[in-house]
């Protein structure tokens, strides 16, 4: 994707998640609530907000969603206790990120924005064992890869947490 990089890494735990969907068409702009605060909006707030707040004890397990045109046109988040948040329009492509360990949970999201949509989506995991895990939607491909910035993410999440 193109554009400016960002990450919602905060300290604590996802409580909530809100998105905004330009009508009818692509993701606009995405903030996460750790522990009840929320993060620094990412890209754009125009058009309603669609939020979800996690119950106690209930943690995101699985983000997908659709992608055409260089945005990501549709998100969905599926939490330990089997409820799933859907914003925006089925589209072309597809991808998901799920970890491959039982009782891993989201993290933070990273990716790319470009002040009109998001174009790249980045799902970062944690893991019982502190396990640590990375899937990207990048350049309309599906690609599991870390970079610098990433692993520089990861390691401060994962003190910041333990």
């Amino acid at each position: 994707g193109s554009g400016t990089e960002y990450s919602t890494a905060n300290a604590g735990r996802i409580t909530g998640i809100r998105i905004w969907e330009y009508s009818s068409a692509h993701i606009g702009g995405i903030r996460l609530s750790y522990d009840g605060n929320w993060t620094t909006l990412v890209c754009a707030n125009y058009g309603t907000p669609m939020e979800m707040t996690l119950l106690d004890n209930e943690y995101i397990v699985q983000v997908s969603g659709k992608y055409d045109y260089g945005y990501i046109y549709e998100l969905m988040f599926v939490t330990s206790q089997g409820r799933s948040f859907k914003v925006g329009q089925p589209s072309v492509n597809s991808f998901n990120f799920y970890p491959t360990h039982d009782g891993s949970e989201l993290l933070f999201l990273s990716g790319r924005h470009n002040g009109w949509g998001i174009t790249s989506i980045g799902a970062h995991c944690r893991g019982l064992h502190g396990f640590i895990c990375s899937h990207f939607y990048r350049h309309n491909s599906y690609d599991c890869y870390l970079n610098k910035v990433n692993v520089v993410l990861l390691i401060l999440a994962y003190l910041w947490v333990f």
